[in-house]
């Protein structure tokens, strides 16, 4: 038997409903995963600069620990189109170590600890997806 137009519109609503459910679920999941990840990022990086060690293959001397301490993750915003997390050193100096300068090698700590996250990033982005059904 065919439905209504009445039932068909409440049927309509009733999925609309339960898409924006799982949405709004979708995105506190991707937010926790997002956060959870930067803070191993954070982890990570700082973990690259304790006292005296051997850092992109040389020795960094970490005199003050004013850069490790600076190293921060934050949620930056999350919403239904973007999820967006960021890891900050905010030692105005953090990009000369990270880069190295015309007079000084590069001590890379950022981006190894991206690129050794990014496995665990994509694991849980899968377990946010699972979850939010």
């Amino acid at each position: 038997m065919a439905k209504t137009p009445k039932e068909f519109v409440a049927g309509t609503l009733e999925v609309i409903a339960k898409i924006e459910r799982m949405q709004n679920r979708l995105v506190m999941n991707v937010g926790e995963a997002v956060l959870s990840t930067c803070n191993d990022v954070a982890n990570h990086a700082k973990s690259g600069h304790d006292d005296i060690m051997a850092h992109a293959g040389q020795r960094y001397i970490n005199r003050t620990g004013l850069l490790t301490a600076s190293i921060s993750p934050a949620l930056e915003s999350a919403d239904e189109k973007q999820v967006t997390g960021i890891v900050r050193a905010g030692m105005e100096y953090a990009a000369n170590v990270e880069l190295g300068t015309a007079r000084t090698r590069a001590y890379p700590y950022m981006i190894p600890a991206l690129e050794a996250n990014k496995q665990n990033f994509r694991d849980k982005l899968n377990k946010a997806y699972e979850k939010s059904k």
